[in-house]
């Protein structure tokens, strides 16, 4: 199971208690995590609950988390060791993103193959002066006006955050296409840091201290040699300003990431032939060999 924030209390166990950690899973069945997270930081259960979700944690095979924070929850609150890997949006080929993006819907209606991609969740009146800023230094190189996303799940408070115009009823492929075709990216989200690094964007990341994903941003940008990029809403924004003509040097980055993408493979392989070596051994049923996972995959 994973990735995400699924054990984070507040946002997942709240509502569906130990279903993320699998408690409907028979004992001998294998179970692994994949760079789950406890979020921002741990914040419950407690007590008896704390205890029931120590006893599943506990009956993982394997487990991977997202971040270095999470590495120490596992470690001191449960007495699990973990492994730190990618997020597997990096593992999936690129090729696949692109094919969803040239079926998005607004192709039809999108003229314009150059603009700035803004995706804020969490909007105040920093950060639209920030994009706002970011837009007029960009727009003299003839880009065109911005597209700007939110979260689309608290729409319209969202919206009115942020105080610009904002397209929010769009799919999947749209949020790609858009992305994939944008030349900088605006974002305080985890996923939109994500999709730019993958489709080597220059962007900036603007900091909100409540964001649950922050650790993850910013574990993410620091072993890629990146957090120049963070920009924090109490920064003198004139004193970032160059950060909307600095270019990301993606030959360096990209070779950090692929091998960091090689080591969660790796991660993801072996415990996968260790399942399949355990069940082959006690002759449960046959399961296809782990190397699946590189096997008879596009280029991208």
């Amino acid at each position: 199971m994973g990735s995400d924030i699924f054990w984070c209390y507040d946002v997942c166990g709240r509502q569906v208690g130990n279903h993320y950690y699998l408690d409907y899973v028979p004992d001998d069945i294998y179970k692994i995590s994949y760079s789950t997270s406890f979020g921002y930081k741990y914040s419950g259960p407690f007590g008896e609950a704390l205890k029931t979700s120590a006893k599943y944690l506990a009956e993982f095979d394997s487990v991977s988390v997202s971040n270095y924070n999470n590495l120490d929850i596992m470690r001191e609150r449960f007495g699990i060791g973990a492994e730190i890997v990618l997020d597997p949006v990096f593992l999936c080929y690129k090729k696949y993103f692109e094919d969803a993006a040239s079926k998005a819907p607004c192709i039809n209606d999108e003229n314009d193959r150059s603009f700035i991609f803004t995706y804020v969740k969490y909007g105040n009146e920093r950060k639209r002066e920030f994009i706002l800023r970011g837009n007029d230094i960009l727009t003299p190189k003839n880009y065109s006006p911005m597209r700007n996303f939110i979260n689309i799940n608290t729409y319209p408070e969202s919206r009115d955050m942020l105080g610009l115009p904002v397209a929010w009823h769009i799919t999947v492929p749209d949020w790609l296409y858009y992305i994939i075709n944008s030349e900088f990216v605006i974002t305080d989200d985890y996923y939109g840091v994500c999709f730019a690094l993958i489709f080597n964007k220059p962007f900036v990341f603007i900091e909100s201290a409540s964001y649950e994903g922050l650790n993850n941003v910013k574990a993410l940008l620091c072993s890629l040699n990146l957090e120049e990029r963070i920009v924090h809403c109490e920064d003198d924004f004139k004193k970032k300003e160059y950060l909307f003509r600095l270019p990301v040097r993606y030959k360096k980055v990209n070779k950090l990431m692929d091998a960091m993408k090689t080591q969660s493979l790796q991660w993801l392989n072996n415990v996968l032939s260790r399942q399949k070596e355990e069940v082959d051994r006690n002759g449960q049923c046959e399961i296809q060999d782990a190397e699946y996972i590189d096997r008879e995959q596009p280029q991208s």
